[in-house]
């Protein structure tokens, strides 16, 4: 009780029901001594007043396990196998039956029957509660243990994790249930041996059942306290098992830079491309009022702040802001008349709402971790003013964006790229991006006389050397930070640019921040996501991928970082100290996922345990797994990956 621990509501509750047992038990201490001294009527008092204490106490630790039962449920619209209310209900109904039970002891021979009712009613009530109880329990353990065996990476991690702490929670419970259930017993045969002529041979078997009936007592004393500590997160927390060390001696390096391919001469053209574009940033009071702009119809006719894609403000807005006469250049530079090195380095996918790339940013500033209320906020003039005021000390913080800060015209403005054969997904997919996405109307080529340079052994390139700025910015800028901005399809991860530029950002240290729609869009993203990999990742161009994937050094550890960083939030989580309700409501996210793919899955399990004995071994080992079966399980994920892909 004394241990200290962060402040917790759920916690401190608990801890007032581990000191309404020992105060129980003080009370029956105390009350024993009395009778021993014939100080009858204290003893009585005592007696009773424990019982009294006693009964509360249950009653509170019943519902505190109902609170986590009722965090942990998995079904989406927040229901269980019969409604809070009617368990709370059962709780007062054993509640009253074990304090009928004790006092109604003064006269026996007429209040027995009394006795007995209360005796099955509550141990009738407390077994079909606790198996009920760890019924769902099974379930979802056998769910995690399932989806351990699945997946790979952080996801796995997150199985094994909430499977242990539903393991320990069964166990609790189970321990709970047996306790009360012993006790209920043995009371009542001591209360049938009560009955019966005077003799020696009653009094020793009275004497003896009694003694068996006190010591059920002081062990469910002890189970429950123990209980109650385990449960809140006092005495046990749980950590996710940690891979980091084994990742760390296979990452060696990030992505190979293209200038290794380079002659010496070509190589100074090369940095010096990439110092312009590392000094093409701009302030945030720029964005917002490019913004504003767009709102008032100024820059874009046409434009939805919740609809308009971020492809469709470059081709209509930014391209046209930024072109002078026949020449052209990147719009940040326009924005700004000196160079500026940016803080913060933003990832992005322009099939993503600009809306929702622009909130993301003011999302960040403001310290926020989803944009989804930012994003509502800003569609008005009204909210642009509230957010401006919260964000007055951060307006001059410089951001990276490509959209803004890569020259458009030395590149994508008089063409929509190579046409793919038609009939194809990526034909489909070039198609789209002609045309803008509110009215539908076809996208107008600029005609400015810039020099197009795609080719990407050609020094002056600006497509292929976000790596190499992102490694001088990180060298040249103290506190360099990349920004993750996920749309609601998390397309973004998937995309291999940007999964590129997330795995160097990693690489090279850089304080990563992710900014997500809502934690929702997580949860139902995440069967998608435990299955990335560069090498299903799309590009505007297979030229792209290709040079994107001839740049890692080790697909398989990329794509295990990449995991890693795409769930490092959810893990940082998990290894802070949360209490017993928090880390309830977290099982019950990782469970709903997990049910997600149940309801989806089309074929049987690629793997089944041979035992459940092997099975719950993903508890105990570090790694997750036993070696017995490491083979086994990752041609299952193989399989099922490539099954995956061939339906998509």
């Amino acid at each position: 009780m004394l241990r200290t621990h962060p402040r917790s509501t759920y916690a401190h509750d608990a801890k007032w029901g581990m000191f309404a047992f020992w105060l129980a038990a003080a009370a029956q201490q105390v009350a024993g001594i009395c009778f021993d001294v014939e100080a009858i009527h204290y003893s009585f008092s005592l007696f009773q007043f424990g019982w009294g204490v006693q009964c509360v106490a249950l009653g509170w630790t019943l519902h505190l396990l109902q609170m986590r039962m009722t965090a942990i449920r998995s079904s989406p619209d927040g229901g269980t196998c019969g409604s809070t209310f009617g368990s709370n209900l059962w709780i007062v109904v054993m509640c009253c039956s074990w304090h009928i039970r004790h006092t109604c002891d003064l006269d026996l021979e007429k209040t027995w029957p009394v006795i007995l009712v209360s005796l099955i009613v509550l141990c009738t009530v407390w077994v079909a509660y606790t198996t009920l109880t760890c019924k769902r329990l099974v379930v979802n353990l056998r769910l995690l243990l399932q989806e351990a065996k699945r997946v790979r990476g952080p996801p796995r991690k997150q199985a094994i994790w909430a499977a242990q702490v539903v393991g320990m929670e069964m166990l609790i419970c189970a321990m709970l249930g047996l306790t009360m259930c012993c006790y209920a017993v043995m009371s009542a045969m001591s209360l049938r041996a009560e009955f019966g002529p005077e003799t020696e041979e009653k009094y020793l078997l009275v004497q003896h059942r009694t003694f068996v009936v006190l010591l059920i007592i002081h062990i469910d004393w002890v189970v429950n306290s123990l209980g109650l500590g385990l449960l809140s997160g006092i005495l046990w927390q749980g950590r996710p098992p940690d891979g980091e060390l084994e990742l760390e001696h296979t990452l060696t390096r990030g992505l190979i830079s293209m200038s290794n391919l380079l002659a010496p001469t070509e190589k100074e053209v090369y940095d010096q491309v990439v110092k312009q574009l590392a000094n093409r940033s701009f302030r945030l009071s720029a964005l917002l009022h490019f913004w504003e702009r767009l709102l008032d119809g100024q820059v874009m006719p046409g434009f939805d702040p919740r609809r308009s894609l971020t492809n469709d403000v470059v081709r209509r807005a930014i391209i046209p802001e930024s072109r002078d006469g026949q020449d052209g250049s990147a719009l940040a530079a326009v924005w700004s008349s000196t160079e500026t090195t940016a803080q913060i380095m933003v990832t992005h996918n322009w099939s993503n709402g600009f809306g929702s790339l622009v909130a993301a940013i003011l999302a960040d500033a403001l310290g926020l971790a989803a944009y989804e209320k930012v994003a509502d906020k800003i569609a008005a003039k009204a909210g642009i003013e509230k957010v401006r005021a919260k964000l007055v000390c951060k307006l001059e913080t410089t951001y990276w964006v490509c959209a803004f800060s890569v020259n458009q015209h030395a590149s994508i403005c008089d063409s929509f790229g190579t046409e793919p054969p038609q009939g194809t997904s990526e034909w489909s997919a070039w198609d789209r991006r002609r045309y803008d996405s509110v009215t539908g109307h076809a996208f107008q080529l600029c005609s400015c006389q810039v020099e197009k340079v795609f080719s990407h052994t050609d020094a002056r390139c600006e497509l292929n050397k976000f790596d190499d700025m992102m490694t001088h910015l990180a060298l040249e800028v103290a506190g360099f930070a990349h920004l993750i901005v996920v749309d609601d399809a998390f397309d973004v991860l998937f995309r291999a640019w940007c999964v590129a530029e997330i795995f160097e950002a990693s690489v090279l240290g850089m304080e990563p921040r992710i900014q997500v729609p809502s934690q929702s869009a997580v949860d139902q993203n995440y069967d998608r996501l435990r299955l990335l990999d560069v090498r299903q990742c799309t590009s505007t161009s297979q030229a792209d991928k290709e040079m994107i994937i001839s740049k890692i050094s080790d697909v398989d550890v990329f794509n295990e970082k990449i995991q890693n960083i795409v769930f490092s939030e959810e893990l940082g989580l998990f290894a802070q100290w949360v209490d017993g309700n928090e880390r309830s409501r977290q099982v019950g996210r990782i469970v709903r996922r997990c049910k997600v793919h149940a309801a989806n899955a089309v074929e049987k399990p690629v793997y089944r345990s041979r035992s459940c004995c092997a099975s719950l071994r993903l508890l105990t080992i570090p790694d997750g797994d036993c070696a017995s079966s490491e083979d086994d399980c990752e041609e299952s994920v193989e399989a099922e990956t490539s099954d995956s892909s061939s339906r998509s």
